[in-house]
């Protein structure tokens, strides 16, 4: 009974990702027409399974044992009811913003649902709010950062893409060093973090893997722009695949 319950609090909290969290990050592709809303949903589908897969250990780890002290709580059915009760609750509340077109956090809302449920169960010290605190400081810090970076990648696209006298040409020399600094933090990420491979193993293989990754994009940009004349129309998919 319990597998079917945490089953379909899975099934609703995965539904209000899909309606709140992709939205959000598909927002500024589909809206340009840079993508239909059919293929942001095979896009989001793919990349939020394979980021779950590759990186997601590593938020879950923070929610089910860095929020709560372990000490307080002693008895599993106290953290398997309040756990599920966190996720019932942050469930809720993502699809009543969703419903009110508010763009909600998923992360922001358990961490808060384990929280509520460890101060109604032991008390305010049963959190651990060193922990809440850097998590908090994490939700100030993101929209700087994240507002920082969108400013120097638009400005590098528009100094060596869009100002440029032929974008397509541009393209072809600036798609594969994007491709190539995205793949190797990426792989860097996985190898260091997910597979707890050495410094050198791991510089190693991100090397590879962007450079194979890249000259894939130059070869595949080439023959693009033989097919297609027309400037824009390449910085159009170039653009795409960069949101996407």
């Amino acid at each position: 009974m319990l597998i079917l319950l945490a089953f379909a609090s899975g099934f609703v909290m995965a539904f209000a990702i899909g309606a709140n969290d992709v939205a959000n990050s598909m927002a500024t592709a589909v809206g340009a027409k840079a993508i239909t809303p059919r293929q942001a949903v095979i896009i989001a589908s793919f990349l939020e399974f394979l980021g779950a897969v590759l990186f997601g250990s590593h938020v879950t780890s923070t929610i089910t044992k860095g929020i709560l002290k372990a000490e307080f709580i002693t008895k599993p059915d106290v953290l398997i009811a309040g756990a599920f009760a966190a996720l019932i609750s942050s469930s809720i509340w993502i699809l009543a913003a969703t419903i009110w077109g508010m763009p909600v956090s998923t992360t922001h809302s358990i961490v808060g649902g384990m929280a509520g449920f460890g101060i109604a169960a032991a008390g305010w010290n049963a959190v651990n709010w060193k922990v809440m605190i850097s998590i908090i400081s994490s939700w100030v810090l993101s929209p700087l950062a994240g507002g920082l970076l969108a400013y120097l990648v638009f400005k590098t696209l528009s100094l060596f893409v869009l100002r440029r006298p032929s974008p397509a040409k541009a393209v072809k020399k600036a798609g594969p060093v994007i491709v190539w600094i995205t793949l190797f933090i990426i792989v860097y990420l996985f190898t260091t973090k997910t597979l707890k491979t050495s410094q050198r193993t791991s510089v190693t293989t991100a090397f590879v893997i962007a450079t194979i990754a890249a000259v894939i994009g130059y070869l595949t940009l080439q023959r693009y722009y033989r097919v297609r004349t027309k400037d824009y129309e390449m910085v159009r998919m170039f653009s795409s695949a960069f949101k996407s």
